[in-house]
């Protein structure tokens, strides 16, 4: 992989408002989040506005894919976006004509099962009630983030990157390259776009919902699953009127 360097700069992680056109597109982060965080889609269609939440709780550390990705004028003008909706400078310009172009990183939940076990655990037990009790959750589950170096090459050149919890609460990177292991915690990324996916619910043997798979809109939850869970309980209070 041919090394590139840009200017890359921290912001803190904090929760945010901002405004996107509709769901599943990627969105502009006024404020930084990270993988993990829940939104709900507030507002209309063409004027819809994205509140964080909440954050699960990793307690096991969860596999991530890093992708390297030129910037384009599409995603430059979303990095500019989000950092002037910030308040913050944009620390460099961006043109087509740029030879060396500069690149941006992509963080990825890439295990789902892993996802959904770590929901089940009873560290996540309050998350999941909140969820399961309000609508139009989404989780993030993927991000673009701008890195300073030398962080920028050791995230890249890491075997393997984990997402994990600390035990101070913060979320963070871990790099593992054979038996040796570097943690980075998410406030030294700069978030500038992110995407997210929803949760897919069914009722359980014992009549009560669970969380079974995840999708990148509500309207692909396989057959026999609602990506809202009050429709299954609904469903559920009707059976029991018959009798």
């Amino acid at each position: 992989m041919k090394r590139r360097e840009m200017l890359f700069y921290t912001i803190l992680a904090t929760f945010f408002v901002a405004t996107t056109s509709i769901a599943q597109q990627q969105k502009s982060a006024q404020n930084a989040i990270f993988l993990g965080t829940v939104v709900q889609q507030k507002g209309m269609v063409f004027n819809k506005s994205i509140e964080a939440s909440a954050v699960v709780n990793w307690i096991e550390k969860q596999p991530l894919s890093v992708t390297v990705t030129d910037f384009t004028q599409k995603s430059y003008a979303l990095y500019k976006k989000a950092i002037r909706d910030q308040g913050k400078t944009v620390f460099f310009e961006y043109h087509d004509s740029i030879a060396e172009k500069p690149t941006y990183l992509t963080l990825k939940l890439a295990d789902k099962v892993g996802i959904i076990e770590q929901l089940e655990q009873s560290q996540n037990k309050k998350l999941l009630h909140y969820i399961e009790n309000s609508e139009d959750n989404e989780l993030v589950n993927e991000v673009n983030i701008l890195v300073q170096q030398p962080m920028y090459d050791q995230i890249v050149y890491a075997q393997k990157v984990y997402l994990h919890t600390t035990k101070n609460g913060l979320l963070a990177l871990q790099l593992q390259n054979g038996k040796t292991t570097q943690s980075i915690t998410s406030n030294q990324f700069q978030v500038f776009g992110f995407e997210t996916a929803c949760l897919c619910w069914k009722l359980g043997e014992r009549e009560d919902v669970i969380v079974v798979d995840l999708a990148a809109k509500s309207s692909s939850c396989p057959k026999g699953t609602k990506s809202h869970p009050r429709k299954l309980k609904r469903k559920k209070e009707e059976r029991y009127d018959r009798f």
